[in-house]
């Protein structure tokens, strides 16, 4: 068989934001997730250069992240020839976020810049899609705030990570 018959045929992109989490700067910050079958093949979670308006503004700025960094990802597979078919799925729970990505020009977002516009040229031509996720099940969460431990189980589980009970051995004993 070739080598790509047997690969994902989908790039997940998971994305999430905090509106305005920074007490001091009001800055929010993105986290995402990007899985290709069940592997995680990047995480990041970053504080975002822009000063949001709003929640879906900062949701659609880490939307534009994702996006990003997908397209960025898919371009170095290609390069090693495993994207001759991969689709491109971006995943928000941001209802806000996902219009704006899946119209064309501003609507009643007039405060965003143009050059932000550039995601809805890529859906419009379906370079990549743009899609709904659960609240409970955007794995992004884990880059953007403080989780119950029930609610980091679970996304850890989802993004196949398993706890073995034992430590490396090189960690301090706090218990000495």
């Amino acid at each position: 068989l070739p080598i790509c018959q047997c690969l994902p045929e989908t790039l997940t992109a998971y994305c999430d934001s905090d509106h305005a989490g920074c007490p001091l700067t009001r800055r929010s910050r993105s986290g995402l997730a990007l899985v290709w079958g069940k592997h995680l093949l990047k995480r990041n979670s970053a504080v975002q250069s822009t000063v949001a308006l709003s929640s879906g503004e900062s949701e659609y700025y880490a939307l534009l992240k994702a996006s990003s960094q997908a397209l960025g990802l898919k371009a170095l597979l290609a390069d090693w020839g495993l994207a001759a078919q991969l689709r491109m799925l971006v995943r928000s729970d941001s209802s806000a976020a996902r219009g704006v990505a899946n119209r064309e020009g501003l609507g009643k977002q007039r405060h965003l810049d143009v050059r932000y516009l550039w995601v809805q040229d890529k859906v419009r031509t379906g370079v990549l899609s743009v899609g709904p996720v659960g609240t409970h099940e955007n794995v992004a969460d884990l880059f953007t705030k403080a989780l119950e431990e029930s609610t980091m189980r679970r996304h850890l589980k989802a993004l196949h990570f398993t706890n073995h009970g034992q430590r490396s051995g090189r960690h301090r004993d706090l218990d000495a």
